[in-house]
């Protein structure tokens, strides 16, 4: 297992090499973003998943909110500087994921809430494809630990910064990626 700046060095060399695929109907990334993420992962956010939404999908029938998710260390400086991004910038939003370890009722309830982030647009209906679940299982955080390599004794929190707009470009100056990747490196 590695220590977070291990993986947080992994995950980098992981963009750099092309890792992210771009797919005409379903592009979670387009090319465009990958210095903007490798920038991101070295300032301390690994970033686990994430959307663009570069370039409209009108001819697919997809609308998307870029939003990035991924892992910060507990007590560093990039939890602060995301809140501040997001309180200068009211169509940011940051969740700070909540994990549940025994599900109840009432439990059960908290892990249905969940924000829409790519939906299926015909002329009758909108139809929510893919959701950022706001609380999640622990064993959802274990299972993200694990596809990582990282010790799971990590002192971490998973984080997710959604832009509310659908289909705004995340690389464009007042994009959420290049906004990130500039509140992080000052």
């Amino acid at each position: 297992m590695l220590s977070f700046t291990e993986v947080q060095k992994k995950m980098e060399q992981f963009i750099r090499k092309g890792g992210l695929q771009e797919d005409k109907c379903y592009s979670q990334v387009s090319s465009k973003s990958y210095d903007l993420l490798v920038d991101i992962n070295k300032f301390g956010f690994i970033t686990i998943d994430s959307q663009d939404a570069y370039g409209l999908h009108d001819d697919c029938g997809i609308w998307e909110r870029p939003y990035i998710q991924g892992f910060v260390q507990q007590n560093s400086f990039v939890i602060k500087k995301l809140e501040k991004l997001c309180s200068k910038n009211r169509n940011f939003k940051l969740i700070i994921h909540k994990f549940i370890v025994n599900q109840t009722r009432s439990s059960s309830k908290l892990l249905k809430i969940n924000v829409p982030v790519t939906e299926n647009i015909s002329k009758f209906k909108r139809i929510a494809v893919t959701k950022v679940y706001v609380t999640q299982s622990v064993e959802e955080l274990y299972f993200q630990l694990h596809q990582l390599n990282m010790l799971q004794t990590s002192d971490v929190k998973m984080v997710t910064v959604i832009d509310l707009n659908f289909n705004n470009d995340a690389t464009q100056k007042l994009g959420l990626f290049t906004q990130i990747q500039r509140c992080l490196c000052l």
